[in-house]
Parts: structure tokens; C-alpha cells; sequence
């Protein structure tokens, strides 16, 4: 019987690492589990966060065309605007500006010299 009772507790031996062994892997199961649900959820929110600013992006960018046709069609509209160039003249001499710079002035305000005079000199003239 002694015998007997040392195979048993061999066997119990040899099964309680296997049954440690068990609990550890389980264990390491859930850990790793774990690991993948917190990467598979900060993907899912780095998803989110660049679907937000590709959105953003994309508006930035269709705001900023936006502007720059809107300058296109000023520049036009500008262009088209014919001056006298006697009143160049006059604005670049009272102004000190460059001829081009009086003639730029001068068609923003639609060709009235007093006006631009007026802008360009802002509060000081009453």
C-alpha cells in the first residue's frame, strides 16, 4: 500500500502543475484578451478622430476655395473698371503712391476720387 500511496501522490503531483498550469494560461487567455479589445477600441476611436478631421479637412478646404474664387471675381470685377488717368495722377501725386497702387485704390471704390481720397486718408479728414 505504500507504494500505491506513492504512485497517488506522484500522480496528484504531476496534475497540480498541469492544473496551475491551466489557471495561468486561462489567465494569460483574459490578459491578452484584453490587450486586443483595448487596440481594437483606440483603432476604432483613431477611426473616429480621423474621420472628424478628414471632415474638417474637407471643409477648410471647399471654405478656402470658396475665398479664393470670391477673390477671382473681385479682381475681375476690378479689372473691368475703367479710370481716368488724370485721376490716377491726382491720387498718386497727393497720396505719394505708385501709379499702379492710385489706380488699384481708385478702382476700388468704384472711380470717385473724393472716396478714395477719404479711405485712403480715414479719420484725418472730416
Amino acid at each position: 500500500m505504500a507504494a500505491e500511496e506513492e504512485v497517488d501522490a506522484g500522480e496528484e503531483a504531476e496534475t497540480a502543475p498541469e492544473t496551475a498550469g491551466a489557471g495561468a494560461a486561462l489567465e494569460q487567455g483574459k490578459d491578452l484578451e484584453r490587450v486586443t479589445d483595448r487596440v481594437e477600441t483606440e483603432k476604432s476611436v483613431s477611426n473616429t478622430h480621423g474621420s472628424r478631421v478628414q471632415e474638417a479637412l474637407a471643409e477648410l478646404l471647399a471654405g478656402e476655395r470658396e475665398r479664393a474664387q470670391s477673390a477671382q471675381a473681385r479682381e475681375r470685377e476690378l479689372a473691368a473698371m475703367k479710370c481716368a488717368p488724370g485721376d490716377v495722377d491726382l491720387i498718386a501725386l497727393e497720396l505719394e503712391l505708385e501709379k499702379k497702387a492710385a489706380e488699384r485704390l481708385l478702382r476700388e471704390h468704384g472711380g470717385d476720387v473724393s472716396a478714395a481720397l477719404q479711405a485712403a486718408l480715414g479719420p484725418l479728414v472730416l
